[in-house]
């Protein structure tokens, strides 16, 4: 009986292992750094070298799928942008993926390819300061009917009052609400195509 109940125990962790690499493979990471976009693109696409994953074409400026026998491996996008003060925004994502049953095919590739990518994105970032938007800010500016900061910039301080950006007067590079509820990435001077997820 004793072995029946530890069978089952190891059933259910297993389980719950799936769903969780299921979950976390499907989940976007992005990171905010001083690195030039020029030197992140060059480090994402140093990330995938080796024989695992080949670039292919996909939604992201960078697309990489991770080889297998009959080419089910998921593919991994990053996208990397002006932040609009020299620095960039990156954001990686699974973009394509398999499923067998309710599982994703290589979801722990996928999940330690993403982490790969950001880490050594922000290891990059001469400051040091390479705040993740995984978890994005609760900060807000100002916004009008049109979805664009207010155009009176002292309006438009974050809610969190940045002083930085408070003093200079313009609303700081990060994730708002762009006025229709949703959080969208604002890069200084104008808002990306990239909402947080």
């Amino acid at each position: 009986m004793e072995i029946l109940i530890v069978l089952v125990l190891i059933v259910v962790a297993l389980f719950a292992v799936l769903i969780g690499t299921t979950y976390f493979s499907k989940v976007q990471s992005e990171a905010v750094v001083s690195t030039s976009p020029d030197r992140v693109y060059d480090i994402v696409t140093g990330s995938f070298a080796g024989l695992l994953w080949r670039p292919v074409d996909g939604p992201g400026d960078v697309n990489y799928r991770r080889r297998s026998i009959n080419d089910t491996g998921p593919v991994i996008s990053v996208d990397i942008d002006p932040d609009g003060a020299g620095g960039s925004v990156v954001q990686v994502w699974m973009s394509h993926f398999t499923t067998r049953g309710p599982w994703v095919m290589f979801a722990e590739a996928a999940i330690g390819q993403r982490r790969k990518v950001i880490r050594r994105v922000q290891q990059s970032d001469p400051s040091g300061l390479t705040p993740t938007a995984a978890a994005p800010a609760t900060t807000t500016p100002a916004t009008t009917t049109d979805s664009t900061p207010s155009a009176n910039p002292a309006d438009a301080i974050p809610a969190t009052g940045s002083a930085p950006a408070a003093q200079a007067n313009v609303t700081a590079p990060g994730w708002y609400d762009d006025g229709s509820g949703r959080r969208r990435y604002w890069n200084g001077s104008a808002w990306t195509e990239h909402y947080a997820s």
